[in-house]
């Protein structure tokens, strides 16, 4: 079949499952063995095109990298002790039901690559051998999971079932560092004051990881010397930073590696974060969450009940001042995720919001700029809107009195701090130290 036939084309539509001939001399339609849609005719040049792009996208497809991937592998003998070669091996993810398959060479070795982190169950068949089901093998990103089995002589329609693995203890790297799952950042206290972030608490449990998000040190690196990786892809860019944090509730997964790092973290100066997203699974899940803060739910400072009880009456100016101030914060969202074609293909979405008022710093901040702050006068700031006349001393009562001139200070009062004398008042200085 010639693909490309002058003034004829050919197209394979995943969506109908068939193939047509078109010739537009004729107009007509030749059906071969599958299905698509009419289309309109291709010349030779847009078809050769086509064809090229499909065979790039196919062609670099193997090569894409997995870095977050993890790895299980081992050493398959019988009870001899003597290597098996030809056992074929299963890996299943208990959440999505997807398998991975792997087959030991002539020294019994086998390895799965590539596999997503997550809960697996392993299963070792072979003839002549009892078949072995290994259940709840979990694997965190960039692991390499050794995996040493026995089989034992007996008919391969027996199975041994184990569900209960012990503890399994790193062996095939080098890599330090400190693992955090999901259920571990649900329950484990976060502040939520200027948002969930999961670094946090990997900075607080992590030896040799100091500072913070922005200023942070691992292993004596300097800052801002990390690499951010999420999923596997990079999430540095260069002098605009790095992602900060996913949303918590999409955290399957954060991994810090501070000493034997692999290659996927071979451009760090320091360290390497690893965020690791949810998937959807088999099943529909999802949350919502809340967390708020509100000023009603506090206890005013001494300071501001110790003023406000020297509030005359019906000064609501002065209530106002020393009332609690507006302090609200929220942080709230939502995640759901499920099969769109269930052991295939899922879906996992996340949203997070955090907003936040504090109106505590002092009046002036609950306002926007006057029409003589915007034409570049800004004297209401020193006299706190419109007080004019002495300022009250809040400990002592009365008026709050300048030292150097034994008079007191006047709202809107601009004075010189290395002499104490006011620059443009009525006041001289009278006390020698302030001349």
């Amino acid at each position: 079949m010639n693909l490309f036939e002058s003034n004829t084309a050919y197209l394979a539509s995943p969506r109908a499952g068939a193939m047509r001939r078109y010739d537009p001399g004729s107009r007509r339609q030749t059906r071969f063995w599958w299905k698509t849609l009419p289309l309109r005719p291709l010349t030779k040049m847009y078809a050769a095109a086509l064809l090229l792009s499909l065979l790039t996208i196919l062609g670099n497809a193997p090569v894409w990298a997995q870095v977050d991937r993890g790895t299980i592998t081992g050493t398959v003998t019988d009870p001899s002790e003597a290597v098996l070669a030809g056992v074929q091996v299963m890996a299943t993810n208990s959440a999505t039901g997807a398998t991975f398959r792997g087959t030991t060479n002539h020294l019994g070795i086998y390895s799965i690559l590539n596999l997503p982190i997550g809960t697996y169950a392993a299963r070792f068949t072979h003839d002549g051998f009892t078949a072995l089901n290994l259940a709840n093998l979990s694997l965190t990103a960039a692991q390499v999971l050794e995996l040493n089995t026995k089989l034992q002589v007996g008919s391969s329609l027996e199975t041994v079932t184990v569900t209960t693995a012990p503890p399994l203890i790193e062996t095939e790297t080098s890599s330090l560092g400190t693992t955090l799952e999901s259920r571990a950042m649900t329950d484990l206290p976060l502040n939520v004051s200027g948002g969930r972030d999961a670094s946090t608490t990997l900075y607080s449990t992590t030896p040799t990881m100091t500072g913070g998000v922005y200023q942070d040190h691992i292993a004596g690196s300097p800052e801002f010397s990390k690499t951010v990786l999420i999923d596997g892809t990079d999430g540095n860019n260069g002098m605009q930073g790095f992602v900060f944090t996913p949303g918590m509730d999409a955290l399957q997964e954060v991994q810090a590696q501070v000493s034997g790092i692999g290659v996927e973290g071979a451009g760090t100066g320091g360290g390497v974060l690893m965020y690791e997203l949810k998937s959807g699974t088999n099943q529909f899940h999802g949350s919502a969450f809340y967390f708020g803060h509100n000023e009603i739910l506090d206890a005013n400072t001494w300071a501001n009940n110790y003023f406000r009880a020297g509030c005359a009456a019906g000064d609501t100016t002065c209530e106002q001042t020393y009332k609690r101030g507006r302090d609200r914060l929220g942080d709230y969202g939502f995640s759901a995720g499920g099969p769109l074609w269930k052991k295939h293909t899922f879906i996992f979405g996340d949203y997070e919001k955090y907003v936040a008022t504090d109106l505590r710093q002092n009046p002036i901040g609950a306002t926007v700029p006057t029409s003589q702050m915007l034409s570049g006068d800004f004297s209401e700031l020193l006299t706190m809107g419109t007080n004019q006349g002495p300022v009250p001393d809040p400990i002592w009562g009365g008026s709050w009195m300048n030292p150097c001139t034994n008079q007191p200070y006047l709202y809107g009062q601009i004075f010189d701090p290395s002499t104490w004398q006011t620059a443009t008042g009525p006041f001289a200085s009278t006390n020698s130290h302030c001349q």
